[in-house]
């Protein structure tokens, strides 16, 4: 008997006879794979968040503004379609092997010369979240208005919401609803949301 053996008891062509666990043949028609307007959508909403990042970044004065474009290349590297923008990559953390390429040091991009009592990592992670969740928020509204949605409230889970969103009691209408997260939002990732209000279906 082998070191498999004297390990776990058997010889690895013991292996062929344990059953495979079953596929529910359901979970393929429970898949919902999303449309090209959903795609083009994200695509728009994931380019309005970089732009987002790029110009905060750039407004801060903690980095080289010669660094600002690889940083910019690192973060889109590690944020594919449908996945949450962020600094991860960056930052040297998790990264996927198919962006190592882009990964830089954050020291290395740091100015010579910044404002104090900021914490460059801590800010660039924040202005990640923070930008893809506003871009997201926005293009929410975008997508339910093109559905024929009219007014919408704003839905959230009092134990994790911000205390400027729960100031939010009344209707808007889409056109005039605020964009989330709110100014003065100081979660680490918005899970507030727009609830279309319908004609005779309201609480």
């Amino acid at each position: 008997m082998g070191i498999f053996g004297k390990l776990f008891g058997r010889k690895p062509s013991a292996l062929a006879d344990v059953p495979k666990p079953r596929i529910d043949p359901r979970a393929k028609a429970m898949t919902v794979k999303p449309g090209s307007a959903r795609v083009e959508s994200e695509r728009h909403m994931q380019a309005e968040a970089f732009a987002l990042i790029e110009s905060q970044l750039t407004a801060s004065g903690l980095f080289k503004p010669e660094s600002i474009p690889a940083m910019m290349s690192a973060i889109q590297a590690n944020s594919p379609p449908f996945t949450p923008v962020n600094a991860h990559l960056i930052l040297g953390k998790k990264a996927r092997p198919d962006a190592e390429r882009a990964r830089i040091s954050l020291a290395d991009c740091l100015a010579t010369t910044r404002p104090a009592g900021i914490d460059p990592a801590t800010f660039l992670q924040d202005v990640c979240t923070h930008s893809l969740n506003s871009a997201r928020g926005r293009h929410n509204l975008i997508r339910m208005k093109g559905t024929g949605i009219k007014t919408v409230r704003i839905a959230f889970a009092k134990p994790t919401a911000c205390k400027p969103v729960q100031k939010l009691t009344k209707t808007y209408p889409i056109d005039d609803a605020p964009v989330l997260p709110l100014p003065g939002c100081n979660g680490k990732r918005c899970l507030c949301m727009y609830q279309a209000v319908i004609p005779g279906l309201e609480d």
